[in-house]
């Protein structure tokens, strides 16, 4: 992943196409994205409280209807166990037939038609006396029932109260009826049972404006046992995903696959309750389509976008590849001007014709130093030519030195040797010399200021042996010397003590020039670190620049020059700079 995303970055950064491409997708699409996602949520919020509002609104309805027609059935339940004629039937012992049982039946069956009558619904009741004696009005169905039937059981264990289930659903038999049932007892005597019951179809027909095939209308008791189910279901038993979402109080739930919204609304009726299933496809189907429609237009937008950018990018890059192509061709036949047609007046036009004209210079420029280096060979001729003269001057003063020995005059002898060696060292050696070749130079520079000076100069050259060997910029500690030479040690009747310290440590060379001469105070000090002297000595006008400009020159910000000074004290002049690794040379030549 780290490798695919390295090369994309690469090509990213070598490409204008991308990097546009790249910006926009940054600036635009990401925070078009995120308030896309943003408005689907709130969309969806939106339709999902729209569509929990309509459901409250169908259980309303579904719940009252189902009062509506439970109380009904309380109802005639509860006027046929007040009335005494029922009672009294229902306590007669006359035997079947006999005219006493045929008068009860007839009164019995009068009485269970006009409750059925009077009814909006079309109610089927049955009566069964604890004897078997059984009267019904729209029950052909449970003429063939007793007391004993399983049925007629499951009520009696209600022990007077209300029984309400689902014939077809509790397995009782293939009558698809919603049956109210209630066991009467007289004086703790069992009496009979009556069962009140209305179609499943009825119920489907009433509930027929709310089937939309994606919502499923549940008449629950305890939430475990199904009285009406507006789906087919195999028993009356509540499914467990369900049964779990409903004791949780649960808003959606997901069953066989399928996501829906539920709402629940306690009825009326002890332990019922209404509960209403809507797939979340069909709630959301609304935003879906308001969304497919956005994203495929939003789609458009992006793809007509992007190729507009690259054909924008495309003509900003023309120009471009056309002068980084010339630039290149520049670059290897430096000869050949650059000549391109200027097609705008933007940035990049501006740049073509700078780069144009940037190449007319350049080969203006060409020309000069191609004079100039024609000029240089000429010099380097002459100097040639000049180093005749030097080398007749050495042969001269080792005559005189020669000369001196065989006298024994050694002051010409040392005044000759020294200065031959100083225009060895000056002619021969390069930039950088070791602290070794710069101690034998200095040694030399001494030994003839002193007879210039006519004083005598005791040195103290202390060099750690791990800086011998080290480079240095050549004549770097010459013009220090001199200036504590003659301006240090003049107007002194004592001997001056010129002191050299060099170490090497931590990477960086530490070099110490102190004198006991005259010193200075710290503005003169100041004045010279800062070249505002007016004194005419060169040492002051120009050595302490040319030491510091060559420092950092050489060594940039890694060097160091400093000056401590004060009247009649001496001064001292430390400089800092990285040791780098020289070795010895053969030129050196010690004076003794």
């Amino acid at each position: 992943m780290k490798k695919i995303c390295s090369s994309l970055y690469q090509k990213i950064r070598s490409s204008i196409s991308l990097k546009f491409l790249f910006t926009f997708l940054i600036l635009l699409i990401i925070p078009l994205m995120i308030l896309t996602q943003l408005f689907i949520n709130r969309l969806h919020m939106v339709l999902r409280d729209k569509e929990q509002d309509s459901i409250n609104e169908k259980i309303r309805f579904v719940s009252s209807e189902f009062d509506r027609i439970f109380s009904d059935m309380d109802r005639i339940t509860t006027s046929l166990i007040m009335d005494y004629h029922v009672t009294d039937i229902l306590c007669d012992p006359a035997a079947i037939p006999s005219y006493e049982w045929f008068s009860g039946y007839k009164s019995m069956n009068s009485l269970l038609s006009l409750l059925t009558s009077n009814s909006d619904c079309k109610y089927s009741i049955t009566v069964l006396s604890a004897d078997n004696k059984l009267y019904q009005s729209g029950a052909a169905y449970n003429t063939m029932l007793t007391v004993d039937s399983p049925i007629f059981e499951y009520i009696r264990e209600g022990n007077g109260q209300s029984v309400i289930f689902n014939r077809n659903l509790n397995r009782f038999d293939d009558n698809a009826l919603i049956s109210f049932g209630r066991s009467v007892f007289q004086k703790g005597t069992f009496l009979g049972t009556i069962l009140v019951e209305l179609p499943i179809s009825y119920l489907d027909q009433l509930l027929s404006p709310f089937d939309s095939g994606a919502t499923q209308m549940y008449v629950l008791k305890d939430n475990s046992t199904i009285i009406y189910s507006s789906v087919q279901t195999a028993d009356a038993a509540v499914p467990e995903a369900l049964h779990t979402a409903l004791e949780g109080n649960a808003s959606s739930i997901t069953l066989d696959n399928t996501n829906y919204l539920m709402q629940q609304t306690l009825m009326e009726q002890s332990h019922l309750s209404v509960t209403a299933l809507v797939t979340a496809v069909s709630v959301f189907q609304e935003s879906t389509d308001v969304i497919t429609g956005y994203v495929v237009g939003f789609c458009l937008i992006i793809a007509s976008t992007i190729i507009g950018i690259f054909i924008l990018t495309w003509f900003f890059t023309r120009d471009i590849k056309e002068l980084n192509t010339a630039v290149s061709r520049f670059g290897s036949q430096a000869d050949r001007e650059i000549s391109l047609p200027v097609r705008s007046l933007d940035e990049v036009g501006q740049l073509t014709d700078g780069v144009i004209s940037m190449s007319h210079r350049i080969r203006k420029l060409l020309s000069q130093i191609r004079e100039n280096e024609r000029n240089k060979r000429i010099l380097e001729f002459n100097s040639l030519q000049t180093q005749i003269n030097p080398h007749m001057i050495y042969n001269t003063l080792n005559t005189i030195t020669y000369l001196a020995e065989v006298q024994n005059v050694k002051n010409i002898r040392e005044v000759s040797s020294s200065f031959a060696f100083l225009l060895r060292s000056l002619s021969n050696q390069g930039e950088l010399i070791t602290i070794t070749q710069e101690i034998d130079y200095l040694r030399a520079f001494i030994a003839l200021k002193k007879y210039n000076l006519l004083c005598n100069i005791e040195t103290d050259f202390q060099i750690d042996e791990e800086a011998r060997g080290c480079l240095i910029l050549k004549l770097l500690l010459q013009p220090i010397v001199e200036n504590a030479v003659i301006h240090g040690f003049s107007n002194r009747m004592e001997d001056g003590l010129l002191c050299i310290r060099i170490r090497r440590q931590d990477g960086l060379l530490f070099i110490d020039v102190s004198d006991n001469g005259n010193g200075m105070d710290e503005a003169n000090v100041q004045k010279i670190m800062h070249e505002e002297t007016k004194n005419k000595n060169t040492f002051l006008r120009v050595g302490i620049k040319n030491i510091i400009e060559r420092l950092h020159l050489q060594y940039g910000d890694d060097a160091d020059f400093t000056i401590m000074s004060a009247p009649d004290c001496g001064t001292t002049v430390h400089i800092t700079f990285p040791a780098m690794e020289g070795g010895d040379t053969n030129d050196s030549n010690p004076v003794s």
